[in-house]
C-alpha cells in the first residue's frame, strides 16, 4: 500500500484472480499425475457398476457418498472458523478493536 496506494475494486478483484490462477496451476502440476488415472478409473468404474447392476446399484452409493461428503465438508467448515470465531470471542470479551474483523474473516 505505501508503493502504489490503496487499490480499487477492480484492482484487488484481478490480483486475487491472478493468485487463484497461479494456486491451481501449482496444485495442477504438482497432482495431475494421480488426479488424471483417479478420474477415469472412477467413471470406468460407476460404468461397469451402472451395466452389471442395471443402475440399482448406484442410488445407494450416491446416498452414502453424499452423506459423507456431508460430514467431512461441515468438519471442514468448522475446522477453518474455529480460529477466527476464537479470536472474535476473545477480543469482543475483551473489547478490544479488530473483534468485528474477526467474525467477518470467520463467516467469509
Amino acid at each position: 500500500m505505501a508503493k502504489v496506494g490503496q487499490l480499487s475494486v477492480e484492482q484487488r478483484l484481478s490480483f486475487i484472480t491472478s493468485q487463484m490462477k497461479i494456486g491451481i496451476e501449482a496444485w495442477w502440476n504438482e497432482n495431475k499425475g494421480w488426479v488424471i488415472p483417479t478420474v477415469i478409473g472412477v467413471i470406468l468404474g460407476v460404468t461397469a457398476l451402472i451395466v452389471v447392476t442395471g443402475g440399482a446399484a448406484i442410488m445407494p452409493i450416491l446416498s452414502a457418498l453424499m452423506q459423507g461428503l456431508t460430514v467431512i465438508f461441515g468438519a471442514m467448515l468448522v475446522a477453518q472458523i474455529a480460529a477466527p470465531l476464537k479470536d472474535y470471542i476473545v477480543k469482543a470479551w475483551k473489547a478490544t478493536k479488530g473483534a468485528s474483523q474477526s467474525l467477518a474473516h470467520a463467516l467469509s
